[in-house]
């Protein structure tokens, strides 16, 4: 019983790493796991992550912000809003942003929302790369930290029963799941202290093309949307 104990709480943890998904960012902040089915010229169609047999659903392209693969890559649709571009105007500054911990500011001292942040800093695509590759660790690092909090747990408590019932078989099985523990979490740390490294990076990045001006080098893909307006998707 402990052995099976102890072989599902980590074939659990194997999931929790392993499963792949792809992040679909709605323009309104959410984020749907997904796995993406067919990109279009207006629609994107995907699965949802949790239902991988079921029905396929397709938002307009007007309604995503970013879609970030299960193998790394990222894809960023812009829409032409038919305001003055910066990156096409490299003479225009940039408002500097700020940074605490983690927390982005714009200049009025506002936190930005994760959304806002990336939309920002579409002006200067090095400082969201930057910014995104950050996120992603952070994301990830969740992915380790989450299994590796719940066998740490379930070992201290199995521990704990153990030395209560002066059951030896018990004691080891929950010391058995603390050193899983361990590992899982050391990465967690790592990827969380990269990811933050790199977000902080990503505004100084963003502030000093705010001073010189950022003028964009990418190419960018026009097509008219389902509403019959202009629209472009840029992918890096």
């Amino acid at each position: 019983m402990k052995k099976l104990l102890l072989v599902l709480i980590t074939t659990i943890n194997f999931g929790f790493i392993t499963n792949a998904q792809d992040i679909i960012t709605l323009r309104n902040g959410e984020d749907i796991m997904a796995l993406v089915q067919e990109i279009s010229d207006l629609d994107v169609k995907y699965k949802r992550f949790d239902n991988p047999n079921g029905p396929n659903y397709t938002l307009k392209k007007t309604e995503i912000f970013q879609i970030w693969y299960a193998n790394g890559s990222k894809e960023v649709f812009i829409l032409d809003t038919g305001q003055p571009n910066v990156q096409r105007q490299g003479q225009t500054l940039l408002e500097p942003l700020s940074i605490s911990g983690i927390k982005i500011y714009n200049s009025n001292g506002q936190q930005l929302s994760r959304v806002e942040i990336q939309n920002v800093m579409s002006n200067v695509p090095e400082a969201l790369g930057i910014y995104n590759s950050g996120y992603r660790k952070r994301s990830t690092a969740r992915g380790f930290s989450i299994p590796g909090t719940i066998t740490a747990c379930a070992g201290i408590a199995m521990v704990v029963v153990g030395i209560a019932t002066e059951d030896e078989e018990v004691k080891i099985t929950g010391g058995s799941l603390c050193v899983i523990s361990i590992p899982l979490n050391i990465v967690a740390t790592v990827l969380f202290s990269s990811g933050n490294a790199r977000i902080r990076n990503s505004v100084a990045t963003y502030n000093r093309g705010s001073r010189q001006g950022y003028t964009s080098n990418s190419s960018l893909n026009f097509g008219i949307t389902q509403s019959g307006g202009l629209g472009l998707s840029l992918t890096f």
